[in-house]
């Protein structure tokens, strides 16, 4: 059984997962809360440990992450901020590349 002090570390250290997740991604708390269809201070109260996690919620948040569901909630993977923000970093090195191409082109 589960006990109601696990429940409230098990928060607190999603909260911490969905803070560093949102720092790689060099977002805001409003970017993220559009990006995944959530209210703003929901997201604030995940990531302070302060609420309950929905399904769904869980979704939307891997989603707007580009991420696995798993990836999200896996709290014990430390190792996946390194290759998250490599991946972060990737897409922004495309992006940049395609605004630049696509300048290109209109010139």
């Amino acid at each position: 059984m589960i006990e109601p002090q696990d429940i409230l570390i098990i928060k607190s250290r999603f909260g911490t997962r969905l803070s560093k997740l949102r720092e790689i991604r060099a977002i805001s708390l409003r970017d993220l809360a559009t990006e995944a269809g959530l209210a703003f201070n929901n997201i604030g109260e995940m990531e302070l440990g302060k609420t309950d996690l929905k399904l769904s919620s869980i979704f939307k948040l891997a989603k707007a992450f580009e991420i696995s569901p798993k990836d999200l909630i896996d709290l014990d993977n430390d190792s996946f901020y390194e290759e998250y923000a490599r991946q972060v970093e990737t897409k922004k090195q495309s992006d940049k590349s395609a605004t630049q191409t696509a300048k290109k082109s209109k010139q």
